[in-house]
């Protein structure tokens, strides 16, 4: 690999008019100039295409790959891995801005890894109008991530957002293609990686990370709706069920499979006692006392 290997951007979108323009200008300005931005839109219905295609007339290094039939945002995500073709492949959201220097630090992090690799990073967290919300949404959430492979930390709370994701061709030929019942993407991306790959963390915020009222993942909600979501919802985890079941299946060692069934005693939920141990296990839920008192309280309900 040379010392500046193209970095290939795969962006998703759909009905983005809102602030697709400000996260293609933080891509455009990025200081690292070896990129090319393939943009995947899932039939959108807004000015979306418009916007695009105004882009790639005037940027030779992107290209826009509109579907005919909507994938969803991890068939899509999907298609767009499997699509590019260089040694390294960033993520991007349609509704976020990159700091200029994301690119530029990530690539120096990863370039010398020949085996599976992936770089992530810290977000600051802005609202509609980009303002600041919290400097960092590592500390938000009370996420940590040790210096050695952690795969129960990745398995459980994760934290590694797909939107700060840059991670090499080696990695690409593991995760593809994708397994079949996956909860969301970066979620089975950076599980992969923690098994078969290396694992490196930036604290440093490279992304601004847009909390709107149409994000598909976290978003801002009203207390009630939160309250009632709490109650109503699934209990944590349970969706990542099957395709923990399905890991087991793969070539895994012994300790990999043990962490991995360990795990799933704790989402079972059929035994309140072992419920009640695993929630001392750091990794797996949050540490807040309150938090942990409302999730035995809606276990209770649940159950």
């Amino acid at each position: 690999m040379n010392n500046n290997p193209i970095v290939s951007i795969v962006v998703t979108t759909y009905n983005s008019e809102a602030y697709l323009k400000k996260q293609l200008n933080s891509l455009i300005s990025q200081t690292y100039k070896n990129i090319k931005i393939f943009v995947f839109d899932d039939c959108s219905t807004d000015s979306t295409i418009e916007i695009l295609k105004t882009y790639e007339e005037q940027y030779d290094f992107i290209k826009v790959i509109q579907h005919t039939t909507p994938l969803g945002v991890i068939k899509n995500f999907e298609y767009g891995i499997s699509f590019v073709d260089s040694e390294l492949i960033a993520l991007c959201d349609h509704d976020d801005i990159w700091m200029p220097d994301k690119i530029s630090l990530q690539v120096e992090s990863i370039k010398e890894y020949k085996t599976p690799a992936l770089v992530h990073s810290d977000l600051e967290v802005i609202d509609a109008n980009d303002q600041i919300m919290y400097k960092s949404f590592f500390q938000l959430k009370g996420y940590s991530f040790p210096n050695k492979k952690s795969l129960d930390i990745l398995i459980s709370r994760s934290g590694i957002m797909g939107n700060t994701i840059l991670f090499n061709r080696a990695l690409k030929q593991v995760i593809l293609p994708f397994f079949e019942n996956i909860p969301m993407h970066d979620y089975y991306i950076g599980v992969m990686n923690e098994i078969y790959g290396t694992r490196i963390t930036i604290s440093q915020p490279l992304v601004k990370y847009r909390i709107h009222n149409t994000n598909i993942g976290n978003r801002q909600q009203s207390i009630l709706k939160k309250i009632k979501g709490f109650f109503y919802n699934d209990l944590p985890y349970v969706n990542r069920k099957v395709f923990l079941l399905d890991l087991l299946n793969a070539k895994l060692d012994s300790l990999d499979k043990s962490i991995i069934n360990d795990f799933l005693k704790c989402i079972e939920y059929n035994k309140f006692e072992f419920f009640l141990k695993c929630l001392n296990k750091k990794e797996y839920f949050k540490g807040k006392v309150f938090y942990k008192l409302r999730l035995i309280l809606r276990y209770i309900i649940k159950i």
